[in-house]
């Protein structure tokens, strides 16, 4: 029995992996954009859908272009003062070990509770967007998004217990494939697009109601900033001079993820989607640049590729950051011990456990995890922001 046990362990897991074969990595830039930068670029298939459904409810959809601009100047104000982060502390504790040296003991606690949440909640978020990638193309599954979600978690599960590991190539070959296919959506919405898009009716006159609709969508639209402190942790994997290197990519990424949501966002706006449709936003756009259900696929099959690279490597950094909590007594001591495939077993499967308890209870409906998305990022951003105003 013991036998057959280890035989269905080492065929499910994997066999075992000497712990002296783990060798430190020293990346290039450009492999580290794709590497480190996915997170935030896969953010830009849902980022735009969420301001939309922000500005619908006061009919305010004529100024996604407006709201773009502004999360836009947030995220390129945020990556460069981040840049400023990875310059001075470029090891693997990133935000949390920044804000414990400098702000003391329990603000580093906080903030490294509240990256648990932000990565939680990465997971969720991308597999109930993955879900309605999948139902918008297969209509078979429409209604079954929780069950599309469980089974996507549970396969990054699997995934991350075997300790397999995307060769850098082929997530460069996906965000370079999300790139073009944006791209190619610009310069064929512009030549075939609509002149004027016909404004949608505003509903509300009054200053109070627009104001709270400006407010919801640009925090709405500010998701796009959630894949910071993937980058802001990329430090000890970079080429020395790591903290120059490491800043260097962070700018580049999160300039790139801004000028494509801002591309994406100024189709929605050119082609009227106005939110009421179901769909994610850029198929909706596919099918008015395109009108070809082989175009309309392939984004599809680019946007669910992206955004399964994203959410597995959020389970290897949460898995990273539980260790290092453990480590500092937070969290129980077995979270600190990796297994026989060199993976934090325990950290990978409280959030795996943790993710599919939320897309379940959510009914792995996107807007609804999206509003619960970025409180966890944006009290570390808070956090690490005033250490570095210490540190300065």
């Amino acid at each position: 029995m013991r036998t057959f046990l280890k035989r269905l362990k080492t065929a499910v897991l994997g066999a075992p992996i000497a712990t002296t074969s783990a060798r430190p990595i020293a990346m290039r830039t450009r492999v580290a954009l794709a590497v480190f930068g996915l997170g935030m670029l896969s953010t830009v298939a849902y980022a735009p859908d969420a301001m939309l459904d922000a500005l619908r409810n006061g009919g305010l959809t004529a100024a996604m272009p407006l709201i773009a601009t502004g999360v836009v100047l947030l995220m390129l104000l945020l990556g460069f003062a981040y840049r400023d982060n990875v310059r001075q502390r470029h090891d693997e504790r990133a935000d949390y070990g920044l804000v414990r040296e400098k702000l003391g003991a329990t603000a580093g606690l906080v903030t490294g509770a509240s990256l648990l949440v932000d990565y939680l909640f990465t997971v969720a978020v991308s597999v109930a967007a993955l879900a309605q990638f999948v139902g918008y193309m297969v209509p078979i599954t429409t209604g079954e998004e929780t069950a599309v979600g469980l089974v996507a978690i549970a396969v990054m599960t699997l995934a991350s217990l075997r300790g397999v590991r995307t060769r850098a190539r082929v997530l460069m070959a996906v965000a370079v494939a999300f790139l073009v296919v944006i791209a190619a959506l610009v310069v064929f919405g512009t030549v075939n697009g609509p002149e004027i898009p016909s404004a949608a009716p505003v509903a509300q006159t009054s200053l109070w109601p627009v104001i709270i609709a400006f407010a919801g969508a640009i925090a709405a639209g500010s998701v796009m900033m959630t894949g910071i402190e993937s980058l802001a942790a990329s430090g000890p994997y970079h080429q020395a001079p790591q903290g120059v290197r490491a800043g260097r990519t962070l700018l580049i990424a999160v300039s790139v993820a801004a000028a494509v949501f801002f591309a994406l966002s100024w189709l929605v706006w050119h082609f009227s989607i106005s939110g009421w449709r179901d769909g994610p936003a850029v198929l909706q756009v596919s099918d008015e640049v395109f009108s070809s259900p082989v175009a309309t696929w392939i984004i599809a099959i680019v946007c669910v590729s992206i955004l399964y690279a994203a959410a597995t490597a959020v389970f290897r950094r949460f898995a990273g950051l539980t260790s290092l909590l453990a480590a500092d007594s937070y969290l129980p001591r077995q979270l600190a011990m990796r297994n026989d495939r060199l993976v934090y077993r325990g950290g990978v499967l409280t959030v795996a456990i943790a993710s599919a308890v939320v897309v379940f209870g959510a009914r792995a409906n996107l807007q609804q995890l999206i509003h619960m998305y970025v409180i966890g990022v944006f009290t570390s951003i808070v956090l690490s922001q005033v250490a570095m105003v210490r540190l300065m």
